[in-house]
């Protein structure tokens, strides 16, 4: 059965100038895309497989992966399998990307050391990328090359990713805070973790830590914190565990303090979740752009 990219979308403020153009490959797909964005043009992405988004102009577009939360300016970026993504573009502008979807059986194959498949990456500078990009939209155009070199292309360019992303993180990793909160988060999943306690043990003030964090993960603490803390939960609801129970595993007041921070960090109640996430593939297909 051929590979196909899942992806649910809710988009306004775009239309294409041209027809999109696709190749379907043994594992993954691959979609150019030129678009025309109005000042405001927004979208909210999720699909059950991960993929990678290359944007083939000079300006970058800002993504969010917490709805509300600070912006990421990204010429290239990797979004994992059920993570959602907004977009947003402030001014009337083209856009051109190229969307590279891939199965997760066969992105793991292509791990690499150190490389994690779990958090978003992205690039505001895609450096050596740009040109590899390039290639594969023009053969989702006019196909020139066999599909095995295309995937050759297409491995090529997500190992590049993820190079270039360890190599700029070996840059930062001597003054970094996020791995001391994922230290402490992951040996306090159960207990109420305020910013001024993750602040005390990095040795700062609280608006030093907010402001050094921020730079660091496009996000405050606190926002970073009800992530990784939904994230947890949603394991739990999917093994069936009570919401209640849910709630003091995860180290929230009660049911109804767990219920409003799922909400905020999901756009959707737990219950919901839940629902959405047992009908499997059987939604909607709406391709994004």
């Amino acid at each position: 059965m051929s590979f196909h990219p899942r992806m649910y979308a809710s988009v306004h403020g775009f239309v294409t100038r041209a027809d999109p153009h696709s190749i379907v490959l043994d594992h993954g797909a691959i979609d150019y895309w030129d678009v025309h964005c109005d000042a405001g043009a927004a979208g909210h992405y999720v699909s059950i497989h991960p993929r990678f988004v290359f944007i083939l102009d000079h300006a970058p577009i800002s993504f969010y992966t917490q709805k509300g939360g600070s912006a990421f300016e990204s010429m290239a970026c990797y979004i994992p399998a059920g993570q959602q993504l907004w977009s947003k573009v402030e001014k009337r502008r083209t856009l051109r990307h190229l969307d590279v979807h891939i199965s997760n059986k066969h992105l793991h194959k292509l791990r690499g050391p150190g490389v994690r498949f779990d958090q978003p990456v992205h690039l505001s500078n895609s450096a050596g990328l740009g040109a590899m990009a390039e290639i594969l939209a023009g053969e989702c155009v006019t196909p020139q090359r066999s599909k095995r070199h295309i995937e050759e292309l297409t491995n090529s360019i997500i190992h590049e990713l993820f190079h270039l992303a360890a190599s700029q993180t070996s840059d930062q990793s001597r003054h970094s805070l996020t791995p001391i909160v994922k230290a402490y988060l992951r040996e306090n999943l159960d207990q109420k973790i305020t910013v001024e306690h993750l602040a005390e043990r990095a040795g700062m003030s609280r608006t030093n830590f907010n402001r050094m964090f921020r730079k660091e993960t496009g996000s405050s603490p606190y926002q970073w914190i009800l992530q990784a803390k939904v994230k947890h939960a949603q394991k739990y609801i999917q093994r069936g565990m009570p919401f209640a129970q849910i709630a003091s595993a995860t180290g929230f007041t009660d049911q109804a303090h767990f219920s409003r921070s799922f909400k905020l960090a999901t756009g959707v109640a737990p219950g919901v979740w839940k629902i959405e996430n047992q009908m499997g593939n059987s939604g909607p297909i709406i391709q994004d752009i």
